[in-house]
């Protein structure tokens, strides 16, 4: 849906110039020198830095619940051609992350992608499903590659490309996954033909049968910055996983009134009610705490306006498509029943 796709123009947070933790004056005169950009957030309850998306070097983050609309109609705009054609760095959450979007993405639009990155949640969980999902950091948070001993312990469940056709149902180790997301990438290319819109780029290459040999994949996870405040002497600053406590709940069936139960999907935002990126910082809205209480209101408010939609077009004599006003909805596993 609209709703699910960036909001333009596409921006990036910034850390403070050193020369504004100086003093207030060096801050003033930082702040007065049109140097920065500040937007206002209501997470860190100030303005703060942020500049404009440069493709050449940025990594442009999708979640599951924008995969579909990011990958099967924004990138296919004509105004984002440009876009694609320079983007070089992705990012898309595991359990969104799908070899065909992504193929189709870097042999049709985005032909000059060099990485690919593939996101967990944290590294805390040897045994991660690949349909779990999570919400972003809050704050500000960097993408931090996954290495040493968590690469070799690590084993992700579900992963329906795994070259078993068992669909899934034996684990990949997060070692081989990178291997495994390049052959089920090259062989969509293969089997369905895909070609550029507007000419070739660097991402795939004829030789050997043609492959994404120019593309690196990744398996990375999100750390966030953190201020050690135990330590006002040094005022020490960590970078710290925190998306395992930030997972989407399966369903809506257990404790449906419960405000510490997180909901199943992140609160949707009309496209009319979203606000402008270089004004105000859109990911305080897109990453806060939404319970499951709140999503089953909003969705038994959804219920009832599609039950009266189709009541007052029956009453004028409208044909109505059973599909469209169902009795029972099922939305993201939970039955709403009128």
């Amino acid at each position: 849906m609209p709703h699910d796709e960036p909001a333009l123009p596409l921006t990036v947070d910034t850390a403070w110039p050193a020369a504004a933790h100086v003093c207030r004056a060096a801050r003033d005169a930082v702040l007065s020198s049109g140097a920065i950009l500040l937007r206002r957030s209501p997470t860190a309850g100030i303005a703060v830095p942020y500049r404009h998306f440069i493709p050449a070097i940025d990594t442009l983050y999708v979640g599951l619940h924008q995969s579909d609309a990011v990958f099967a109609r924004f990138f296919a705009q004509p105004e984002i051609a440009a876009l694609a054609r320079a983007l070089r760095h992705v990012a898309v959450e595991m359990s969104g992350a799908r070899p065909d979007q992504l193929a189709t993405l870097a042999r049709q639009w985005a032909v000059d992608l060099r990485t690919i990155s593939v996101v967990l949640a944290g590294t805390g969980d040897s045994s991660p499903s690949m349909h779990r999902s999570f919400l972003p950091p809050a704050r500000r948070c960097r993408l931090f590659e996954i290495a040493g001993e968590a690469l070799e312990r690590i084993e992700v469940g579900g992963v329906w490309f795994n070259g078993r056709k068992d669909w899934g149902a034996t684990p990949v180790p997060l070692a081989d996954y990178p291997a495994c997301f390049r052959r089920s990438m090259d062989q969509h290319v293969r089997d369905f033909s895909v070609v550029p819109v507007s000419g070739d780029g660097t991402a795939w290459r004829d030789a050997d049968g043609g492959g994404f040999g120019g593309v690196e994949i990744k398996v990375q996870t999100f750390v966030e910055y953190h201020i050690n405040k135990d330590d006002n002497s040094s005022g020490a600053a960590r970078w710290i996983e925190v998306c395992e406590d930030r997972i989407l709940s399966r369903g809506c069936s257990a404790h449906p009134e419960d405000e510490t139960v997180r909901a199943p999907h992140p609160r949707e935002i009309a496209v009319a009610d979203r606000k402008n990126p270089t004004e105000y910082r859109v990911l305080d809205d897109d990453t806060r705490w939404y319970s499951l209480r709140e999503y089953n209101a909003d969705m038994q408010r959804v219920k009832d306006e599609w039950i009266r939609e189709g009541r007052a077009r029956r009453a004028r004599g409208e044909m109505v498509d059973p599909f469209t006003e169902p009795y029972e909805i099922f939305i993201n596993g939970c039955q709403l029943v009128s």
